[in-house]
């Protein structure tokens, strides 16, 4: 037994099965041949181990062995059968001169006999070896492992051949012999090594676990190490940007296996890099590292598979290549080979950029410059580094941080950049950045810093610039704006509109105007508790909210003209349609960098949210979104702009200003953050700076004529004419109208009932004396009227003061309960004003209504919860 266990570790060990071939079909050499002749592996703990003879000193090296399986099924003539006879190689050495045919019939050359007699299927288990041992014949009831001598029987490709033929009593009935095989020589690379990096700033730690290596196609286990590693090869390269200036590369190695120090047995090549790391011609080193320890750590890692190596000679900075792939004990290497690219720590930081001023300073931007910096990467020959002769050396990016110091109220602009040094920008040694599209008169602290390849920090440096502030000028270039607002000066600007996406409103009086100086607030008026901005209110708090905020400088709700002129600009400036400085060249973006129709109500609300790019070139923001805002005028349409028109050509507040009654119509600016169902051009246009927008556009009213509160009426309409409502008969209501429709006789209309066929005939009434417009009209399209608005009374709890308005009511008809209600109110205004109740519940009267004014239906929006203001005010001498 010691004689085979030599024997068994000379390595010999299957790869890969062959498959049986395909024999001709005559007759009784059919019959009488062996089918499914093949190979497979057994379990490692199979039975025969402990139970039956085997080749073996203990149980565990049968356990450690790789054993297989010979199976076949017997023939489908088995009269006569005798015995099954297994041929190693078909011409095996101790057989010269003979050919198969001649070894087959000679029953001594067999490297096993079986009984024919039998089951369906026969098996025996075996091991190979080496070693001129051979058993003749088995016993079929015994259990036991056979060992086969495969000693010169493996051809040039690795190849064991079995054949198997079945012998009868009758001489001559031999079937034809069936084959497999199976390859022994090891063709399996080992698993690749996973390395785990630790960069100093000369050397570089590079350690990993011995990787497992299959030398066997029924090596089923990867955790086990059932081969040989022989060697790893290290191949060590200097990657990157190189510079002649740095020194020469020269790496040594110290190699530790198991805790063994295995540094002297290291072998060393240098060789010039092929280009597979992307660095062709640079000098590179390989080494080879030896490996003779054979550890099995099936039950988990071992202390002795660690193996570490530390590549020292290399120069803080260095960027290196590192390929590491292991080789077995055949010669078969790791089948991925990947470099890894390390950049080494550096003990020192790199020099501090130094920023500088380019300009003075304009209204919107401003100019800056920062000096390159260089890495400390250069050794002097003693060993000290300094830095490097060029700039920008091994340095891979400038963060700039601009952080606003005060000068403009509100408006987030704190901003971070990242500046990459590429090969672009390398050699530049002054970065120039222009900031545009600022508030005037805000203060910024710019910070740059500079970060080297390995993550080192520059010192800061910082620089204060400031835009330059709008003043009034001529005889009231001494003057200020009370705190909270931003200057105005007079001038001429272009009030209203003359384009195609104007609508009549903004035709009317269209003209160049001059407007005296004022003050506005930069943003919306905002909110004291919330630390938002103040909505949902109704004209007159947004009146009454301007009127105290600073009485001695007349402060006010601004007029349409105030408004228009703040986010438009003046003649010196170009007339911006949305008050947005970057319009120009983002005329798109204005929807989302001013929220205008995104529903974004959080944006719109929170200040921090809010984009500081919706500005106008003198302070003001948000003038186009956000929040709807009320303006101080009457809103009228033969007389545009409202009571605030002087004569002259003149536009001045200059006599205190008297509000319109409590129950005019009053206008607001802008558009707001609520979505509408119409194209984003027509949101666009709403958002202009000239566009003039008023309370019918955003709360429906009926037209009068057309409302009930009991049952519909019948509209009809007549092009530009206005509407003609018209009653119905209670008991045509009834019946249940489906739907209305014009007959051709231009006279009368069709009225489609419920279970019926033909339609009621509608004969128009004649018109007469108020109605007399349509006496020779054609209609143009008809309609019911639809329950569809609610009449509510808002009541001031302080003043008593009461406002009568027109909600839409399909919100208030899904939900009628008193909370969901309450809901819509609470949205609609704010304390004090509530909506009236009566014994507990709010007075509220469902109208069948048509809304209209002027051929322009009511919008969807009509909730106050967009609509906000913003304050103006005299300047101070």
């Amino acid at each position: 037994m010691k004689r085979f266990r030599t024997l068994l570790g000379f390595g010999i060990l299957p790869l890969l099965l062959g498959c049986p071939t395909s024999p001709p079909h005559d007759v009784n050499n059919y019959r009488h041949q062996v089918f499914t002749f093949k190979i497979d592996p057994v379990p490692a703990d199979h039975p025969f181990c402990t139970g039956g003879i085997t080749p073996f000193a203990t149980p565990a090296e049968c356990r450690q062995a790789s054993k297989y399986r010979l199976s076949w099924q017997r023939p489908e003539d088995t009269t006569g059968l005798i015995e099954y006879r297994v041929y190693l190689d078909t011409n095996p050495p101790d057989a010269p001169g003979q050919t198969w045919a001649q070894v087959r019939k000679d029953r001594s050359r067999a490297a096993l006999i079986m009984p024919g007699s039998g089951g369906l299927m026969d098996s025996v288990i075996f091991i190979v070896g080496a070693g001129g041992f051979r058993l003749d014949t088995l016993t079929r009831s015994e259990a036991r492992i056979v060992a086969l001598d495969t000693s010169g029987r493996i051809d040039s490709l690795g190849r064991l051949m079995f054949a198997i033929t079945a012998d009868y009593r009758e001489s001559g009935l031999d079937g034809l012999p069936s084959y497999t095989w199976m390859i022994t020589n090891d063709r399996f690379a080992p698993y690749p090594v996973q390395p785990r990096y630790t960069d100093k700033d000369r050397s570089l730690e590079i350690a990993w676990s011995r990787p497992p290596d299959h030398i066997s196609f029924f090596d089923r286990d990867p955790a086990a190490d059932t081969g040989i590693i022989r060697e790893y090869v290290l191949q060590v390269a200097r990657g990157g940007v190189i510079s002649a200036s740095r020194p020469g590369f020269n790496p040594q190695v110290n190699f530790v296996n198991g805790g063994t120090d295995l540094s002297a047995q290291v072998e060393s090549t240098s060789y010039v890099a092929d280009g597979s790391n992307g660095i062709k011609g640079a000098r590179a080193f390989r080494f080879l590292l030896p490996d003779s320890q054979r550890v099995f750590n099936r039950l988990g890692p071992d202390p002795r598979d660690s193996l570490a190596v530390i590549v020292s000679g290399l120069s803080p900075q260095d960027t290196v290549d590192i390929f590491l792939w292991p080789v077995d004990a055949a010669g078969n290497r790791s089948d991925t080979i990947k470099y890894t690219r390390v950049i080494l720590t550096d003990t020192t930081e790199p020099l501090a950029p130094r920023l500088r001023p380019l300009d003075t300073g304009e209204f919107n931007r401003f100019a800056y410059g920062f000096t390159a910096s260089r890495d400390l990467v250069v050794d002097s020959g003693s060993g000290v580094l300094v830095p490097a002769p060029f700039p920008n050396a091994n340095i891979r990016e400038y963060k700039v941080r601009r952080l606003v110091l005060g000068g403009y109220a509100g408006g987030p602009q704190n901003q971070e950049a990242t500046l990459l040094v590429t090969s672009a920008n390398r050699n530049e040694t002054l970065f120039v950045d222009t900031v545009r599209f600022l508030p005037p008169g805000t203060t910024y602290r710019i910070f740059v810093q500079a970060t080297d390849s390995t993550g080192h920090l520059s010192p800061l440096d910082s620089l204060d610039v400031s835009t330059r502030p709008v003043r009034f000028t001529g005889p009231e270039s001494n003057s200020t704006c009370p705190a909270g607002f931003v200057a105005m000066p007079a001038g001429r600007f272009l009030l209203g509109d003359t384009s195609a996406e104007a609508e009549s409103d903004e035709r009317n009086g269209w003209r160049r105007r001059y407007i005296g100086s004022f003050c506005v607030e930069p943003h919306e008026h905002g909110d004291s508790t919330t630390g938002g901005f103040r909505s949902k209110v109704t004209w007159q708090q947004a009146d009454q909210a301007c009127r105290d905020l600073s009485p001695s400088d007349s402060s006010h709700l601004c007029t349409e003209a105030e408004w228009e002129r703040a986010c438009e600009g003046i003649d010196s400036l170009t007339p911006l349609l949305y008050g947005v400085q970057s319009e120009k060249s983002n005329s798109g973006g204005v929807i989302n960098i001013c929220n205008i129709g995104t529903d974004d109500s959080a944006m719109a609300m929170t200040p921090s949210l809010r984009n500081p790019a919706c500005l106008t070139y003198e302070g003001a923001f948000d003038l186009s979104g956000n929040l709807a805002e009320w303006v101080a005028d009457r809103y009228d349409l033969t007389s545009p702009y409202g009571a605030y028109t002087q004569a002259g050509d003149t536009l001045f507040p200059g006599t205190p200003l008297t509000p319109p009654a409590a129950d005019s119509l009053h206008g607001f600016r802008g558009w707001h953050y609520l979505k509408d169902n119409i194209s984003s051009a027509a949101t666009l246009r709403l958002a202009r700076c000239s566009n003039r927008d008023y309370p019918l556009q955003i709360r429906p009213r009926p037209y009068a004529g057309c409302l009930d509160t009991a049952q519909p009426q019948l509209v009809v309409l007549y092009g530009a004419k206005p509407p003609r409502c018209l009653p119905i008969a209670d008991s045509l209501v009834r019946r249940g109208i489906t739907s209305v429709s014009l007959a051709r006789d231009s006279t009368q209309i069709l009225f489609f009932l419920a279970g019926l066929i033909q339609p009621f005939i509608y004969t128009l009434p004649v018109g007469t004396g108020a109605d007399s417009i349509y006496a020779k009209a054609r209609p143009s399209d008809d309609s019911l009227t639809r329950l569809k608005l609610a009449a509510v009374t808002f009541v001031n709890s302080q003043t008593g003061q009461i406002i009568p308005d027109t909600l839409d009511a399909v919100e208030m008809l899904r939900d009628t309960s008193q909370a969901a209600l309450s809901i819509i109110f609470n949205r609609e205004v704010s304390p004090p004003w509530v909506a009236r109740q009566s014994g507990g519940r709010y007075e509220i009267r469902y109208l069948y209504a048509y809304s209209r004014l002027g051929g322009v239906p009511a919008r969807p929006q009509y909730s106050n919860v967009a609509l906000g203001f913003r304050c103006c005010s005299r300047p101070r001498p």
